[in-house]
C-alpha cells in the first residue's frame, strides 16, 4: 500500500463536531515506498509540513531514512513536495526521520538506531538551517559523549529557539538507569553543545524516560511511559515530568 498522509481540518471537527469529516488533502512522498514508513513523524505550519520515512531508502539503496518537506503557496492550493533531506554521513540502519522537530529555520532529525550497525554509536541527531523552501543544509550532528551502542539517542526530540531536547530512554546511567534526555544550547556562533542530562527522578523501576519531550521557553516535559514506583508515577501507569528551567 502507498505511504500516505491524510490531512483533516481540524476547524471543521471543532465547529461542526455533528458533521461527518471531510479529508482536506492526501499527501504522497515523491518516491513513496511499502517499507519507508512515511509520515512516522510530522511537524506541521499551516503552509509547511514535515513529515518523517525512517525506512526511506537513499540512492544507493540503503535504508537510512529521510524527511519530506511539502509546502503550499495559498490555503486553497495543492500541496507538493518540495525538498527530501538525507544526513550526508548516513549509513544504514539509521531510521533518520524517526523524530522529528523544528522552530522556524532550524530543523531538527533523530537517527536513534545507529546502534545496530557497524558505527556502533548510540544513535545521533542531525540538524539542519533552510536556506530556502527547497534547501536545508545539514550544520552540525550531535552524539551523546557518555553514550553506548543500544541508547536510541534521538527517539525524540523538540527545539525552541536556542534550546534543544534529544530523548535516549535506554540509555543507563549508573545511578538511575533507564533513559536520559540531553539539553543541547546554541550560542552567538550557530554552535550546538551540549549543557546538561536529565535523568529521570527516581533510582527505582521502570525504563523509558525521554521516550517522548516536549519544551517551551524554560520548561520542558519528558515521559517515562515505562517507569513505575516512586513520586512520578504507581503500577505501570504513563507518567511524565515537568521540569522548570534556571
Amino acid at each position: 500500500m502507498r505511504p500516505q498522509l491524510l490531512l483533516v481540518p481540524l476547524g471543521l471537527l471543532l465547529t461542526q463536531a455533528a458533521s461527518a469529516q471531510t479529508c482536506e488533502a492526501r499527501v504522497f512522498a515523491a518516491d513513496p515506498a511499502s517499507d519507508s514508513f512515511f509520515a512516522s513523524a510530522l511537524d506541521f505550519d499551516g503552509s509547511e509540513i514535515l513529515s518523517g520515512a525512517p525506512g526511506a531508502r537513499d540512492g544507493s539503496g540503503s535504508s537510512v531514512g529521510a524527511v519530506h518537506v511539502f509546502e503550499r503557496a495559498t490555503p486553497t492550493s495543492a500541496w507538493g513536495e518540495v525538498a527530501e533531506i538525507q544526513p550526508a554521513s548516513r549509513v544504514q540502519g539509521d531510521n533518520f526521520g524517526a523524530s522529528i522537530a523544528r522552530d522556524g529555520d532550524t530543523l531538527v532529525g533523530g537517527a536513534p538506531e545507529t546502534a545496530s550497525v557497524t558505527s556502533g554509536t548510540p544513535g545521533r541527531v542531525f540538524v539542519f538551517e533552510r536556506v530556502s523552501s527547497s534547501q536545508w543544509d545539514e550544520v552540525t550532528v550531535l552524539s551523546p559523549p557518555d553514550g553506548v551502542p543500544g541508547d536510541t539517542f534521538g527517539t525524540s526530540v523538540a527545539v525552541d529557539g536556542d534550546t534543544l531536547l534529544v530523548g535516549a530512554p535506554n540509555h543507563d546511567d549508573a545511578v538511575r538507569p533507564g533513559g536520559s534526555t540531553y539539553v543541547y544550547t546554541r550560542d552567538a556562533g550557530g554552535n550546538w553543545s551540549l549543557s546538561q542530562r536529565l535523568d529521570k527522578p527516581q533510582t527505582n523501576g521502570g525504563i523509558g524516560f525521554g521516550e517522548v519531550v516536549a519544551i517551551d521557553g524554560d520548561r520542558a516535559c519528558i515521559s517515562g511511559p515505562n517507569m513505575s514506583g516512586g513520586a512520578i508515577s504507581s503500577g505501570a501507569s504513563p507518567a511524565a515530568a515537568l521540569i522548570a528551567g534556571s
